[in-house]
């Protein structure tokens, strides 16, 4: 994928490997953090719109009220998450010239820069 290509462009040839399940490792605690957050958020936005029903039973709509409260809050913050992570990357990574194999460097055609760009990170 693009994230690991573009963790592991620098690596060194004997440390790809190394560099790669670490990538991989840290895509798999962001995903399962992340979804514990954001459903620990959803709970309790869920929870702070029943209060005023003080535990009474409640219909299925003000429950369908409430949950709509808690996902929509929490597709907010994950999106403002998104955004901000989406602006630090853009601002760390940046294309650098590859060198073609005739030793000159240049670009290169369109369908030759996916396989080939290299990244470097860094500020801009």
């Amino acid at each position: 994928s693009p994230s690991i290509q573009t963790a592991t462009a620098r690596v060194r040839p004997d440390d790809a490997g190394v560099a790669s399940a670490a990538t991989t490792a840290m895509h798999q605690l962001g995903a399962a953090v992340g979804t514990a957050l954001l459903s620990t958020i959803v709970a309790a936005v869920t929870a702070r719109q029943l209060e005023p029903y003080g535990g009474a039973e409640v219909g299925p709509a003000v429950l369908a009220a409430a949950d709509l409260r808690g996902f929509t809050v929490a597709f907010w913050i994950a999106s403002a998450v998104f955004v901000v992570g989406a602006a630090i990357v853009w601002s760390l990574i940046r294309p650098t010239t590859v060198q073609r194999s005739g030793g000159h460097a240049g670009e290169l055609p369109a369908r030759d820069v996916e396989d080939l760009a290299v990244y470097e990170v860094g500020p801009r």
